[in-house]
């Protein structure tokens, strides 16, 4: 537990770099405080039609690629 915890301040000190970390439950406080509002907002600028990107790695037979076109759109 104290290598989770000293990683924890490590990346908050290190990458985030706030006047005042957060402590793990501060952070745990504002995850649990996200509503499901929130991640459809996310989502709906996230995912437009404008932004899409589609990559196939791999064999990838017609009848595939008929099934993926469709559940594109």
């Amino acid at each position: 537990m104290q290598l989770v915890m000293a990683n924890w301040f490590g990346i908050e000190e290190l990458l985030i770099t706030p006047k005042t970390p957060d402590t793990p439950e501060k952070q745990a406080q504002k995850i649990h405080a996200i509503k499901l509002e929130d991640v459809h907002n996310v989502i709906s600028e996230i995912f437009v039609p404008e932004k899409r990107n589609f990559i196939v790695v791999g064999a990838f037979s017609w009848l595939n690629k008929k099934h993926t076109i469709t559940l594109l759109k």
